[in-house]
């Protein structure tokens, strides 16, 4: 009897041994979890200022911003740090497109073959390209006018939940990547449409006055 109360003692205390050893380890756990949540609502928070602090440095106001793209054709400076009116000074000058770009006038794009939203790709629906080219308006370009570029607009993706083709990030490489707009300058002033008419076509149908766009070399004249 007195080895069965032995061994029914050491069972308790290695019982007593084994939950506190598994409670330390669901204690330290939680801890590792908790910390990781802090950090990485500070970091999402740091990320937030980060591009809050950004557009607040340009010293302008996106509603200004807007109103002045949707001015005459080329308000946007071309190219690395060329200016393209004949102003200076204004907030929108200070906006650098990737070299070959310009903003040029959607009314003056030729825009054949669209006629509605069934002319457009499965992959690319309309209603993602009409968001596309409003994101650029409302997002894309006021970035670049704070001084910012892909890195912010694909860090406000991570903030809001952002993916595929309705992301930032996503519309920054269709309108200056690979698949950008592209055009060639003809001698009556209006644009020949070699890739963008999709595009060109859903900012005339949103009303949007001009939009980023490669000009090839050599289409001045």
């Amino acid at each position: 009897m007195a080895a069965e109360g032995t061994t029914r003692g050491r069972v308790r205390r290695e019982s007593a041994q084994d939950f506190e050893h598994a409670f330390r380890h669901v204690q330290e756990a939680v801890r590792v979890w908790e910390a990781a949540r802090i950090r990485w609502q500070v970091e999402e928070r740091e990320a937030v200022d980060r591009v809050q602090s950004r557009i607040a440095a340009a010293g302008v106001r996106v509603e200004d911003y807007l109103r002045m793209v949707s001015g005459a054709a080329g308000c946007v400076s071309r190219g690395a740090g060329a200016s393209s009116g004949g102003g200076s000074g204004s907030a929108a000058e200070s906006v650098v497109l990737p070299a070959g770009f310009e903003m040029i006038s959607v009314d003056a794009m030729a825009i054949e073959g669209i006629h509605g939203d069934a002319d457009f790709r499965p992959s690319s629906p309309a209603s993602d390209m009409r968001w596309a080219v409003r994101a650029v308006q409302e997002v894309v370009l006021p970035t670049l006018l704070a001084g910012g570029g892909r890195e912010e607009l694909a860090t406000r993706d991570a903030v809001e939940g952002r993916n595929g083709n309705r992301s930032y990030a996503a519309t920054y490489d269709g309108f200056f990547g690979s698949d950008a707009p592209v055009v060639e300058r003809l001698a009556d002033g209006s644009f020949s449409v070699t890739n963008g008419r999709h595009r060109g076509w859903c900012a005339q149908q949103l009303g949007i006055a001009t939009i980023p766009a490669r000009v090839l070399a050599g289409s001045r004249g």
